[in-house]
């Protein structure tokens, strides 16, 4: 993996980003990951580390990363804030540890997004053992011990984050005939109407081996504004690029891919008055494209410092007004 990196930066890579919540990043050692976040050549590209622990291990997952991040490499992540309700408290001590590893020399950022629900999907309530298993998951789900300990897990899961089922809503998933049934809806609703309990859909979904796709609201808004509001943290969508017609419009996405940034501006500088608009210009432009290597040396080569960019509002501009309406149910947002 090393090799293969630096043949990747050599030839124009941004950086590296991994996503160890998923398969197959989930079984990636911490030696390698330690290993891969060492600075390499004299451009030392961002490493963007999605961790694998955003819940009850929170802490020890933020540790990790700290002593990971032993150069003078840029890491940034995204969903700063915390998941399920259990997890709030530890907001502060996460904060705490970003700027204690600023100090300690270690370029480190972070990056949120403007919302309490996030989107992600069902198969991340599985334990490693069965999302290793693949498509063999299928055949284990009907055999009586593999479900009753698959139900325990998960379960537990659940408690830790999202908190309770009914955060659990189904947000895309691939056939016609189900997204009728099943998109906007929880977990919990969707197994009432089919006269059964929350297992009988949730277990349908894993069937389907299509990675059917969840959003749940289990984030604190007042974590929310102190995560946006801190100086280390900067703005993205953690999105996808998609359009309002076609597979997209059958869906429910969350509303981070279109809205993120209107919402910025129209509720959290405008209304909340969290910061100025200045800031959010920069948390969402100078602050993250300054992570780039690229953005660095093409503001050199134009003969200004590399936060010089959209970092003062420009003279006799009045900012528009933005409005946002936005929903996990729902998934829409619309700006003017």
């Amino acid at each position: 993996m090393g090799r293969a990196l630096e043949e990747a930066l050599d030839q124009g890579a941004f950086g590296l980003s991994t996503g160890l919540e998923y398969v197959p990043g989930r079984y990636t050692p911490a030696s390698e990951i330690v290993d891969l976040a060492r600075p390499r050549g004299p451009a030392r590209r961002p490493l963007r580390l999605a961790h694998r622990n955003e819940e009850a291990r929170l802490l020890e997952a933020w540790r990790r990363r700290s002593r990971s991040e032993g150069g003078p490499a840029c890491g940034s992540r995204s969903r700063t804030s915390r998941r399920g309700d259990s997890n709030w408290a530890k907001q502060g001590p996460a904060l705490d540890l970003l700027e204690s590893a600023r100090r300690d020399g270690v370029a480190v950022m972070a990056d949120a997004y403007p919302y309490t629900a996030y989107s992600t999907t069902l198969t991340t309530f599985m334990e490693g053992w069965l999302a290793r298993a693949g498509a063999r998951r299928c055949s284990a789900l009907p055999r009586p011990d593999a479900r009753a300990r698959i139900r325990r897990e998960v379960e537990a899961q659940v408690r830790v984050d999202p908190g309770r089922w009914e955060r659990v809503v189904v947000s895309r998933v691939r056939t016609e005939r189900n997204r009728a049934a099943a998109v906007g809806r929880s977990l919990v609703e969707i197994g009432a109407a089919w006269g059964s309990t929350r297992w009988t859909p949730t277990c349908a979904c894993w069937r389907r081996r299509r990675r059917p796709c969840r959003s749940s609201a289990s984030m604190s808004s007042e974590n929310v504004e102190r995560v946006l509001r801190h100086a280390l943290v900067m703005v993205g969508s953690d999105g996808s690029s998609m359009a309002a017609v076609g597979e997209a419009a059958r869906s429910r996405p969350h509303p981070r891919s279109y809205g993120t940034f209107p919402r910025v501006v129209g509720y959290y500088v405008r209304e909340r008055r969290l910061f100025d608009l200045e800031t959010a210009v920069r948390k969402m432009t100078s602050l993250p494209a300054d992570q780039s290597a690229s953005r660095t040396a093409a503001a050199s080569r134009a003969g200004r410092g590399p936060t010089s960019w959209c970092s003062t509002r420009p003279p006799c501009w009045t900012p528009p007004r933005s409005t946002t309406r936005t929903g996990t149910r729902r998934g829409s947002c619309t700006s003017s």
